[in-house]
């Protein structure tokens, strides 16, 4: 085994205090549930991986396209040897972060309610691409410890091939967010800084990004598509960009969304 998978992996084992030690079946009707809260602005795969195993429990079909692996019989061995050799230290100082968020900073209880997502570039037929990855835990032990994670990598090289280096926490259901995490130091002393984007913006640029019209925003959000066209004008005099393609390339290195 390459020895920075070695590293990576060592993470988790440093963090096994906070990682179920048994499982529980998996139900795939929990998807649904989650993709509403997942950005996928590209061709995406979708998994769950189940930390109490260290395997996947699911993964979906749409990765033989993107990295060329089966789903069947794809390892955490194998999804740590697509990540750029260059990014792996980035990798693995991430996932530390989050495992230190999630059982320093909230209550377990909350664990399921926060998102997380950050870039690297992953090994695809063609070379390397920069990838969004996103996560959410959806089933936790009786201690509250992590067993089940929620994944989604999704292709963003046609967006930006800029990687920001920055990790978003995002609260759901009104829970508060961490933006622009560049490391450990960031996060001991994190001040809520402005953000670019009222929240109705950052759900219309995210909408926007993902193909629809304005017609369909609109229909989304419950707004007319007037109002969606007055968001519109507003976000691009606030990004100063001349598009809507670059205004969503700046919101995901800012890690806005």
């Amino acid at each position: 085994m390459d020895h920075s998978i070695r590293k990576i992996i060592d993470v988790y084992n440093q963090a096994s205090p906070f990682l179920a030690r048994k499982s529980t079946k998996f139900n795939k009707d929990q998807i649904r549930n989650l993709l509403s809260n997942i950005y996928a602005p590209g061709p995406t795969y979708h998994g769950v991986f189940d930390f109490s195993k260290f395997k996947f429990d699911f993964v979906t079909d749409n990765i033989r396209n993107l990295i060329g692996e089966d789903p069947n019989t794809f390892t955490a061995e194998d999804y740590f040897s697509h990540i750029h050799p260059e990014d792996r230290e980035y990798y693995q100082m991430c996932e530390q972060i989050i495992i230190k968020f999630l059982y320093n900073y909230i209550n377990r209880e909350d664990i399921p309610y926060y998102k997380v997502s950050y870039q690297f570039r992953v090994r695809v037929e063609t070379g390397y691409k920069l990838f969004l990855h996103q996560s959410i835990a959806i089933d936790l032990d009786e201690k509250g410890n992590l067993m089940k994670t929620f994944i989604s990598e999704t292709d963003i090289s046609h967006i930006t091939s800029v990687n920001n280096k920055k990790i978003t926490i995002m609260g759901l259901e009104g829970r508060p967010s961490y933006y622009n995490i560049g490391g450990l130091d960031d996060l001991e002393n994190y001040s809520p800084g402005p953000v670019d984007y009222s929240h109705r913006e950052l759900q219309i640029i995210r909408l926007l990004s993902e193909g629809m019209s304005n017609e369909e925003v609109g229909k989304n959000l419950d707004i007319t598509t007037e109002t969606v066209r007055t968001h519109r004008k507003n976000i691009l005099n606030k990004s100063k960009g001349n598009n809507m393609v670059e205004v969503v390339a700046l919101a995901i290195r800012k890690g806005l969304i």
